[in-house]
């Protein structure tokens, strides 16, 4: 699913190319220690990249519930 501009500037995500949040896969990992998250400061540790607004929040989780109900996603455990 492709992110809305005005999502994009909300996070405040560089460059011209477009931003997805794709819904084929969802990963169960837990913050912090996940291997699969950069933290965005060191001391302390801090992995608040910022928030979708609730109303593309719902879009996406819409979009998700209908994708795991079909069988067009599927939620995995990532190994550490």
């Amino acid at each position: 699913m492709r992110v809305p501009e005005t999502e994009r500037r909300r996070l405040r995500l560089r460059g011209a190319a477009a931003s997805w949040v794709l819904l084929d896969k969802g990963n169960r990992d837990v913050l912090p220690g996940s291997f699969h998250v950069e933290p965005i400061r060191h001391d302390p540790p801090s992995y608040a990249y910022g928030a979708f607004s609730a109303a593309f929040m719902r879009v996406v989780l819409r979009t998700l519930v209908a994708a795991l109900r079909s069988g067009q996603a599927r939620i995995v455990t990532r190994e550490r």
